[in-house]
């Protein structure tokens, strides 16, 4: 039996390997979380006021990368490029957040710096498949290079595919 995880099934069906991101992001949502619920617990004898900048990072950073976990891990599926780019964005957030938890956490996260980037070099790996590109490109347009992919994830240009003009006729 030979299991192929780099190309869709069907025509119009998400690529296996996308299949293997959401289970990365359903990791990172669990590392999140416990960041967040051992952090909270480590001030919850104490007040807002009494906490320090460290552990409110912590807080607000696991609670907001969680969120964003679950958003990709929902909207992956939407064969929209919006999608793809966001997925991109947050596999950076990934790798930053976990080079400041370096320095801020005290060892109440689970994963490491290192972790962090391995992360998101896989994440990126499998956004940048063919498959997966292609699964993202608009029907009849063309896929474009990895270089016009790497711009996407940084400025969303415009979309010349398309030219629309509103025409007004005097009554």
């Amino acid at each position: 039996m030979k299991l192929n995880i780099l190309k869709p099934r069907k025509a119009g069906e998400m690529p296996r390997a996308l299949y293997i991101l959401q289970a990365i992001m359903a990791i990172i949502l669990a590392r999140n979380l416990w960041t967040f619920f051992v952090s909270f617990l480590a001030t919850a004898s104490g007040s807002i006021a009494d906490m320090d900048i460290g552990t409110l990072y912590l807080l607000v950073s696991s609670l907001y990368m969680s969120l964003s976990a679950v958003y990709t891990m929902l909207t992956l599926q939407s064969a929209r490029k919006v999608a793809w780019r966001g997925a991109a964005r947050r596999a950076f957030m990934i790798a930053l957040t976990g080079y400041i938890n370096e320095y801020v956490d005290r060892g109440q996260s689970i994963m490491l710096f290192q972790d962090s980037m391995v992360v998101a070099i896989i994440a990126y790996i499998i956004l940048f498949l063919p498959s997966v590109r292609r699964y993202y490109t608009p029907p009849l347009t063309e896929g474009g290079t990895i270089l016009d992919w790497l711009k996407y994830i940084i400025i969303k240009p415009k979309d010349r595919n398309y030219v629309y003009t509103f025409e007004f006729k005097d009554s």
